[in-house]
């Protein structure tokens, strides 16, 4: 940076601002994995859906998404987005089962040009399959029924 003096001569001065400098973000996408709810039932399939987000400023091509956890994934393991511009997001929709009750971890890598990115986990808690609520409502409307049929036969015979 250079100025004149009150003599009409060129100084230079050096400033002592310091250097700003804009990083740019380690990875141009996000992933986000959405259950719908946090258990499910065993043998029944659990919908699975990864949201892609380009967080970059400019667009991101051939992002191929895999979802990785101890259930059986049922179709594509692996889905692939041609193209993502600035701000744009897209669901990528998967299916998977379990067959064994327990805890399982669900994650998914998405991997774009040389970067490869991992999705934060979630969890899903699965359970075996019991007595629904529509099961024990029958049975409690057929002991009601049971009951009323006894008191009406039981009363005429007194």
């Amino acid at each position: 940076m250079s100025s004149t003096n009150i003599f009409g001569e060129k100084e230079l001065v050096q400033a002592n601002r310091p250097s700003i400098e804009a990083l740019e973000p380690e990875h141009k996408i996000s992933a986000q994995i959405i259950i719908d709810r946090d258990s499910a039932t065993t043998g029944n399939d659990v919908p699975v859906i990864v949201k892609v987000r380009n967080t970059g400023m400019e667009k991101v091509s051939d992002i191929s998404v895999s979802l990785n956890t101890g259930l059986e994934v049922m179709g594509e393991g692996t889905k692939t987005i041609a193209s993502l511009e600035a701000g744009q997001s897209q669901d990528l929709e998967f299916t998977a089962k379990g067959i064994a009750k327990g805890e399982y971890l669900i994650s998914c890598t998405a991997t774009y040009g040389e970067r490869e990115l991992e999705c934060e986990n979630s969890n899903i808690s699965l359970q075996g399959p019991g007595i629904g609520t529509e099961i024990l409502l029958g049975l409690g409307f057929a002991f009601i029924a049971l009951a009323v049929f006894a008191y009406i036969h039981f009363k005429k015979e007194t």
